[in-house]
């Protein structure tokens, strides 16, 4: 038998490698391999080439009974031996339906291929993708540019700052680092002054803190805080952490002596901080003092001043961001009272208008009844299910996460044109209670129960969508009643929770078709699948409905593939400006909200093929408009 298979292994080689010889003599290799002519021929070389069969090679067992005829297999494999050889070593494209074929020059040719609707995808083409990326052009000049304030600090003004203390040479280059860091902050630009006079750069390097440094720098250009606020804060700043002892008896008893020496361990670490040079937080809440009671190691105690030093930093900036807010504010309603004291009529809220003025509670009941409509037999049930949250423990932190996970899909859905009969299940005594425990009319348009999914649908009917399936989902169908699944990602620990739930209960089960839209195989959010089921149930269009994705994934990806960093980089860009997730402003958030599947696309490759920043400007105003 062994002989016989080795024969008939050997006979079916050779009709592969005459068909092989004959195609690569007619056509080429790289005619057949570019045209694509065919690909079943490939993976006919390819499991060749894991038969060890390119070779000539023959079994073990059947290597003494060709060594007669050895000679005549060698010189039919010297034909074809160079062939092979160079097959292995080609680097052929893997064929993608999202993307279009390699010319000679490398560049990517436009793709005349019919294309699958469901999983067409707009791809840079052209040879100039690099040059597109005027982003580096901007930051390399970034870097070159440095604050006005810092330019006005000559030699002379710097010896006049100085003086006879040559202590203070490094308090300001430590001041002008501060000063350039700020201006060269990602996000919000700070007003700064362009220049200061000898006596304020005295006082400004005399400050200890770095936080009232900023609010002295800042005091220029809004007038707010004075500087009698600006010392007083900064010799807070300069002293240990103090915290009222009556709170803590208030809140642990007077006898809790445990309580006490956590409290007392903490502000000591604390100041050990704040003697090594480090920014540590001063503000602290009530839920911050039983957190410190409740660590019991120095490293947890550590993470935990870094959080509260965070919180406080978003607070400080926040502030500085309202005084320059109520700097604008004020100067626009000047100009708008100007304006109407000169025009004859005024067109405008509070003036002359046909428009009715609708309240943000008359939206969210006009919102919820385009829910609650869909509560009968023609609305398609979506389901949240909260069973898996037994499994594993949450914290506060996870449990606040979840609810405001559940608030982000009740809102995504609540605004669609045709939403969901959303159902959210599964819920504990526990969660009930928390959820009853804040505005009744946040769930009023979605059914909360504690029932499982089972129990509300047949089992025929349900489809789970877990990460780990196999099956990609490629068509809606409204007849299915499709489940997502409830965890939080960073507690899961990426296990497969909703498939082996699938399994154990006999529902069908499905996949996001991440991998084959967009190259990317990601855990995402409830409300992400929740706002990508809605609109791929609206347009049928995957390409479209992954909008929701958060654009930080295709950042990522472009960072970890350098190789082929320009299209994913000009991929990211144009998912950036053009998620709605990307988007604070309410009038932009509203636009790009509104776009239909053909005018995404339309401004997605428009986006993708900008080689300046006037460019990308000039379409994001059409986008706005």
């Amino acid at each position: 038998l062994i002989l016989l298979d080795s024969l008939l292994q050997e006979k079916v080689n050779e009709v592969i490698f005459s068909i092989m010889y004959r195609l690569f003599a007619k056509y080429g290799v790289t005619a057949v391999i570019q045209t694509n002519l065919d690909r079943t021929f490939l993976a006919s070389v390819k499991l060749c080439n894991q038969q060890t069969c390119l070779t000539v090679g023959q079994p073990k067992c059947y290597s003494k009974y060709k060594q007669k005829s050895r000679s005549k297999q060698e010189k039919r494999a010297t034909n074809t031996s160079d062939l092979f050889d160079n097959i292995r070593t080609m680097n052929v494209d893997r064929v993608r339906t999202d993307r279009s074929p390699i010319t000679s020059n490398g560049s990517r040719a436009a793709d005349d291929r019919p294309k699958n609707k469901l999983f067409s995808v707009e791809y840079p083409t052209g040879p100039d993708l690099k040059e597109r990326l005027f982003e580096d052009k901007e930051e390399r000049l970034k870097r070159r540019r440095e604050c006005p304030l810092i330019l006005s600090v000559t030699p002379e003004l710097e010896a006049e700052i100085v003086g006879d203390q040559p202590n203070n040479n490094y308090l300001l280059q430590q001041v002008l680092a501060e000063i350039n860091h700020l201006y060269n902050k990602k996000g919000h630009k700070y007003l700064l002054p362009t220049s200061l006079k000898p006596d304020e750069w005295k006082q400004l390097i005399s400050l200890i803190d770095y936080r009232s440094r900023l609010l002295y720098l800042h005091s220029f250009t809004t007038d707010e805080p004075s500087l009698e606020e600006i010392l007083e804060k900064d010799k807070i700043y300069s002293e240990p952490l103090h915290i009222c002892p009556k709170l803590i008896k208030s809140m642990f008893g007077e006898d809790n002596t445990e309580a006490e020496h956590k409290i007392k361990v903490f502000l000591m670490e604390h100041e050990m901080a704040r003697q090594e040079g480090n920014l540590v937080a001063y503000t602290y809440q009530a839920r911050d003092l039983e957190n410190i009671v409740s660590l019991k190691s120095s490293n947890t105690r550590t993470k935990l001043l870094a959080y509260m030093l965070k919180n406080e930093m978003i607070d400080f900036f926040g502030d500085m961001k309202k005084r320059e807010r109520g700097l604008f504010s004020h100067a626009a309603k000047a100009e708008r009272k100007k304006q109407i004291k000169e025009a004859d009529i005024f067109y405008g809220l509070g003036q002359n208008t046909i428009m009715l003025r609708w309240d943000r509670k008359r939206m969210i009941s006009h919102y919820d009844w385009m829910v609650a409509r869909e509560f009968n037999n023609w609305g398609i049930p979506l389901i949240i299910d909260l069973s898996y949250t037994g499994t594993y423990q949450l914290d506060n932190k996870r449990k606040t996460s979840l609810i405001n996970e559940l608030h982000h899909s009740v809102h995504y859905n609540r605004e669609v044109k045709t939403p969901f009969q959303l159902h959210i299940t599964g819920l504990n005594d526990e969660q009930m209670k928390e959820l009853n425990s804040g505005s009744a009319d946040d769930w009023t348009c979605c059914n909360v129960t504690q029932q499982l999914n089972t129990d509300l649908f047949p089992p025929e009917r349900l489809v789970y969508l877990s990460p780990d399936s196999r099956n990609d989902l490629r068509v809606f169908n409204p007849d299915d009643v499709y489940v997502i699944g409830g965890i939080i990602d960073e507690v899961g620990g990426h296990k497969p929770l909703t498939l082996s739930s699938a399994k154990k209960m006999g529902i069908r089960h499905a996949r996001l078709p991440m991998k084959l839209v967009m190259g990317l195989s990601q855990d995402l959010n409830v409300e992400t699948c929740v706002a990508i089921m809605a609109d791929f149930k609206a347009t049928n269009d995957w390409f479209y409905a992954f909008r929701w994705v958060p654009s930080r994934m295709l950042i990522q990806r472009a960072m970890q593939h350098p190789d082929r960093s320009p299209e994913h980089r000009l991929i990211a860009r144009a998912h950036r400006l053009l998620s709605p997730t990307a988007e604070s402003e309410p009038v932009k958030y509203a636009k790009i909200w509104g776009l239909t599947n053909k005018q995404y696309r339309y401004y997605y490759r428009k986006i993708m093929e900008c080689s300046s920043r006037d460019q990308l400007n000039e379409i994001m105003d059409q986008v706005y408009s």
